[in-house]
Order: C-alpha cells, then sequence, then structure tokens
C-alpha cells in the first residue's frame, strides 16, 4: 500500500468516522496552522477488517479492497475539512493495515505530537482514560493531545501536575510555555506520582493520604516535594514573568481542585508518572465536555538521571530559544534529583 512520506515534526492525528476524531481534526488542524507544522491525517483498519472476518465474509481480498476504499475516502474527507478550517496546513495521507492505536505509534517517533478522540469508531463507550493509557503505556516519545469535547475554551485555562521531580520541571516548564504564549492562566498542583506499573495494585486516595499523614510526623518526601515544587514556580515567575499562575500544595486545595479540573479548564497537562492520575481525573467528569487532556513523554533514562544529559522529548506548545529556563536540569536541580531520588528510595519506590 502505497503512502506518503511524512515530514520530521508532523502532527499526527487519529481519523475514523466518529464526533470524537472531528473534534481531534478540528483541534490538530488548528495547532498545525497556529505553529506552522505539517498535518498528518492516520486511518487504520485492522479492526474493521477483523470485524468482517467474524461474520464470515467469504473473500478476503475483498473485505480489505472494501475497507482500504473506505479508509481513503474517510482521508479525503477529513483532508477536505482541513482545507476549509486551516487553509494553507500541509496535509498528508496514512492508510495502514492496522489498528488505529498502531498506525498511529507507528509514526511517534518521527511526530511532534499525536492527537486522538476521546472514542474511536470501531470502540464506542470507551472512555477517555483507556485511550490515553493505551497510548501512555508503550510510552511514545511524542505527547499525546486528547482534546476536549466541546472545543477549546482558552479562557479557562491549563491546569499542570507537578512533583519535585526533574521530569516533572519539565513538564511545567513546557506547560509555563504554552500558557505564556496563549496568554492563558496556569495552576499548577502538586501530585505524587503514579505507583510503578509492575508493583502491586494501589489506590491513589490511599497512597495520597499515606503520604500526607506520614508529612504531619516530620521530614517526608511529600513534604520535600512541596519545597521542590514551590521553588519551580518561583523560578519561572521570574524567569517567564507574565503568567497568571497559581500553585496548589495544601491538601484540601489539591483535592477540591482535582475535583473541577474536568470543567474549570481548557487543558490538563501531565508527564508519563502521572498518567494514571489523569486518567481518573478525567474519568471521574459525568461529562463528555471535559478538558483536553495532554500527557507528555517519560523522559529516557540518561535524561532521568540528575547527571545525564538534558531532556529534548517534543513539547505541545512553542519554545523561544534562549526565552526564559532551558529544559535541561540544571546543576541545583541535579542536588535536588540526588536527594529526591534518596527518598523516593527510602519510602520504597
Amino acid at each position: 500500500m502505497e503512502e506518503q512520506n511524512v515530514p520530521r515534526r508532523s502532527i499526527a492525528v487519529g481519523v475514523d468516522a466518529s464526533a470524537e476524531a472531528e473534534n481531534a481534526l478540528a483541534w490538530a488542524a488548528a495547532e498545525a496552522r497556529r505553529r506552522d507544522l505539517p498535518l498528518t491525517l492516520v486511518h487504520g483498519v485492522g479492526p474493521s477488517v477483523t470485524t468482517w472476518m467474524e461474520i464470515g465474509s467469504p473473500n478476503l481480498r475483498e473485505v480489505l479492497d472494501t475497507m482500504i476504499a473506505a479508509g481513503r475516502d474517510l482521508l479525503d474527507r477529513a483532508q477536505a475539512r482541513v482545507l476549509e478550517l486551516a487553509p494553507g496546513v500541509d496535509t498528508y495521507q496514512i492508510l495502514r493495515l492496522a489498528g488505529p492505536h498502531e498506525a498511529l505509534m507507528a509514526l511517534a517517533p518521527e511526530a511532534e505530537m499525536i492527537v486522538v478522540g476521546t472514542r474511536s469508531a470501531a470502540s464506542r463507550g470507551v472512555p477517555l482514560p483507556d485511550v490515553a493509557e493505551r497510548l501512555v503505556a508503550e510510552q511514545p516519545p511524542c505527547p499525546v493531545i486528547v482534546p476536549r469535547a466541546g472545543g477549546p475554551d482558552p479562557k479557562l485555562g491549563m491546569v499542570v501536575l507537578c512533583d519535585g521531580s526533574p521530569e516533572s520541571r519539565v513538564t511545567l516548564v513546557r506547560a509555563w510555555r504554552r500558557a505564556r504564549e496563549n496568554g492563558q492562566p496556569l495552576t499548577v498542583l502538586l501530585c505524587l506520582p503514579d505507583p510503578p506499573a509492575d508493583g502491586p495494585a494501589t489506590d491513589l486516595g490511599l497512597m495520597d493520604a499515606m503520604a500526607r499523614m506520614e508529612s504531619e510526623l516530620g521530614p517526608s518526601l511529600l513534604g520535600f516535594e512541596r519545597a521542590l515544587v514551590a521553588d519551580m514556580v518561583a523560578e519561572l515567575r521570574s524567569a517567564l514573568p507574565g503568567v497568571d499562575a497559581q500553585l496548589f500544595v495544601d491538601d484540601a486545595a489539591i483535592d477540591e481542585c482535582l475535583k473541577r479540573v474536568p470543567l474549570d479548564a481548557d487543558m490538563l497537562v501531565a508527564g508519563a508518572p502521572h498518567a494514571r492520575r489523569v486518567a481518573e481525573v478525567v474519568g471521574a467528569s459525568e461529562t463528555d465536555e471535559a478538558c483536553a487532556t495532554a500527557i507528555l513523554p517519560p523522559l529516557l533514562p540518561e535524561e532521568r538521571d540528575a547527571a545525564g544529559a538534558a531532556a529534548g522529548a517534543s513539547d505541545p506548545g512553542t519554545s523561544v530559544a534562549g526565552d526564559g529556563p532551558s529544559d535541561e536540569p540544571t546543576s541545583a536541580d541535579r542536588v535536588r534529583a540526588r536527594r529526591w531520588t534518596r527518598l523516593g528510595a527510602r519510602r520504597g519506590n
């Protein structure tokens, strides 16, 4: 099957027949136009072929031809829609005999970001957390964006989940830059990272309660993270002024803000260590009008290492060279990271 050659730093968006995919397409087209990036329309026909085979179609070639023709038609209509929404954006098409998730993941190493709807046409009823978690579980080397179903509303501002780790600092810097560029208010929430995926099942609420109890008794990882996040915010207020930023480190304030996030924010931003918490926060919303979600990729092992190389993952915002603090860990960050790592080891993570 012939495919167009897709340039690096393209925005890859999943295309199918659902209203959610149409919403994702509109968001991706606007982002591509705003940032002057190419847009790649991606459609996978794997699940559709499986469905046809299950109902007993006798001719696989006929099934494939039908699915490919339908996929091409979807992509052509999507491209025409992009021309209406964002004229001038360079648009490419990818059709693969694979599931939508696999088709998008194949582009992740070269993509600027992956944009997907809250549900696909092939899996109606699957909530946003399942879609986002599946992509993040494979640690794609680019951000995953799930736009809000009701359309963007920049005046609502952004919320970023943060802890005291170097990885969290990278996430905060990138969210701050986007908020500054868009003139949006920014809310910074102190949140413990998700428990290890290969560890025992852990209730996040119980984990938070135990960490808060521990911090009341004396020095603790949570207490240290409060100080680190406050330092990060103070640094950014000085280096990148002009952002209306609020910091919540008080337990009650954090909990209340988390409850309101799905409806009170335009976008929720988090690094991969907070993917599960993002899923639970957004999944708790009782409406499809939940905020957009941006899950940034995990840092590479050498980037997480306090003495390692700089974090170089793509980000969903636009940064200006030399503007504000670098994404690279500073010497102070490395000292903090060593302390944070030691405390984390004592806590059993």
